[in-house]
């Protein structure tokens, strides 16, 4: 059985997004849905094939729009999730196959424990080069100071509520870049 779980992948459709569909795919406590937002437009050919028991969506841009930058494409892959809990991935990134296996029930006991206060839960994620060797460190503690410096939570290392979707929480359409530090 699948887990109330979206994957919101923004993609610009480049080779790499297989990749990313393979990751997802090969998540051992697999998401019901994928939301493939074609932030390129139209021009973003179909889908590669993922996992049968997991729903994959392509979603265009709105009328009039041919292109949507990082915050129009996040908002618009938000818009189209159906699922109780909600994550991100880029075209470009992949998940390792334990990722929601391990973050999924932390953030149900969150959200179980702590109400409204537990509506969100991240885990380190692992910066790696193309040459296959590790860069950055994702997701440290929080601290008011380190988020100046970097944002603690990225879009790809967290699983939060839908509800908070209710109150608001988007992403700043006005950036056109850091939009996940003001997520």
């Amino acid at each position: 059985m699948n887990s109330p779980i979206s994957i919101v992948i923004r993609s610009m459709d480049r080779p790499a997004l297989k990749r990313a569909l393979d990751s997802v795919s090969a998540q051992r406590l697999k998401p019901r849905e994928i939301v493939v937002v074609a932030a390129c437009g139209s021009r973003h050919g179909p889908l590669p094939a993922v996992d049968p028991a997991i729903t994959a969506r392509l979603v265009f841009p709105d009328a009039g729009l041919e292109r949507l930058n990082r915050p129009q494409a996040g908002n618009t892959g938000l818009r189209a999730t159906t699922q109780d809990w909600i994550g991100f991935l880029d075209d470009d990134d992949e998940y390792l196959p334990e990722h929601l296996e391990t973050l999924f029930p932390a953030a149900q006991q969150f959200f179980q424990a702590g109400g409204l206060r537990g509506r969100l839960a991240y885990s380190l994620a692992q910066g790696i080069d193309r040459a296959g060797n590790a860069t950055d460190l994702y997701g440290r503690s929080f601290s008011f100071v380190h988020i100046w410096d970097n944002t603690l939570v990225h879009t790809m290392n967290a699983l939060f509520h839908r509800s908070l979707l209710a109150e608001g929480v988007v992403f700043d359409e006005s950036l056109d870049i850091l939009e996940d530090w003001d997520f």
